[in-house]
């Protein structure tokens, strides 16, 4: 078994093996090569910053890597871990972050993060092994919300936000895959919709028309229970047959409510753990 970064290796064969780790996975997860270079793109994964192990030349386990700087402190995100069936039960995981970790160390990058399913408890361990622990918990939910419009709101579509004052709106940070960050990487590949009442914003979606899934979303506190998320989330179910949203921080309580008030049901739920290496 030869370890080593997956920078060189063709996108075809990167697929092949993420399609393969994950075909028995709880979550369905499957790409073809344009939809996983659209993940390497908004996500930030570099593959000279993603370690795999390889058996006679063929990708057996990898660990995809996203980068940033955030606050001046520069992040490490997982965006992904897998390991082929056949190959299970040989500490791979373990072997690829320690010879990837002291090289991102190197480069300034000590902080990082990663999501694992709630019910994947073998793959906890395997990263509670490496040093990670858990910081939070966070739940997708999915699901079609009815036809529906705020008296008084007019929804517009925009090309971009003003993001000072869309920050404004939220009551928690979305977590990395919804972050400012991630959005403005694929801003060509969403769609914006805002909310007025008047001339006056008061909330707005970001979606990904194709995949479906919400991005972001806020209302404006002074605004809140009018239906002017619902009726945001309307649309976007309008647009695309059905509304997704993945990894939202569970503190944020009365978000979760709204959700399930919309009639959005969990379909997963996961936990953020970080490692400061």
């Amino acid at each position: 078994m030869e370890i080593k970064t997956l920078e060189g290796s063709p996108i075809s064969s990167i697929v092949t093996a993420f399609n393969k780790a994950f075909s028995d996975y709880a979550v369905n997860f499957s790409f073809n090569n344009e939809s996983f270079e659209k993940k390497l793109v908004s996500e930030n994964i570099k593959l000279e910053a993603s370690p795999a192990a390889f058996v006679d030349g063929e990708i057996v386990g990898f660990i995809l890597h996203g980068l940033d700087e955030i606050d001046g402190v520069k992040r490490v995100f997982n965006g992904g871990t897998g390991v082929v069936p056949e190959q299970r039960g040989k500490r791979i995981v373990q072997q690829l972050y320690e010879y990837i970790l002291p090289i991102l160390k190197d480069k300034g990058y000590s902080h990082h993060q990663l999501e694992v399913l709630g019910t994947n408890t073998k793959a906890e361990k395997s990263y509670e092994k490496v040093g990670f622990s858990r910081a939070k918990s966070i739940a997708s939910f999915k699901g079609t919300v009815p036809e529906y419009n705020a008296e008084g709101i007019t929804l517009k579509k925009v090309k971009a936000l003003d993001w000072d004052t869309a920050k404004n709106f939220w009551d928690i940070e979305p977590t990395w895959q919804n972050s400012n960050e991630t959005v403005l990487r694929m801003i060509d590949k969403l769609q914006f919709i805002a909310a007025y009442k008047g001339d006056d914003f008061v909330g707005y979606a970001a979606f990904d028309p194709v995949g479906g899934r919400i991005k972001q979303f806020g209302v404006k506190k002074e605004e809140r229970k009018k239906g002017i998320g619902r009726t945001l989330f309307s649309y976007v179910n309008s647009a695309v047959g059905e509304v997704s949203f993945t990894n939202y921080d569970q503190s944020d309580t009365a978000n979760i409510a709204f959700f399930k008030a919309l009639g959005l049901n969990e379909y997963f739920e996961s936990y953020e753990m970080r490692l400061v290496f």
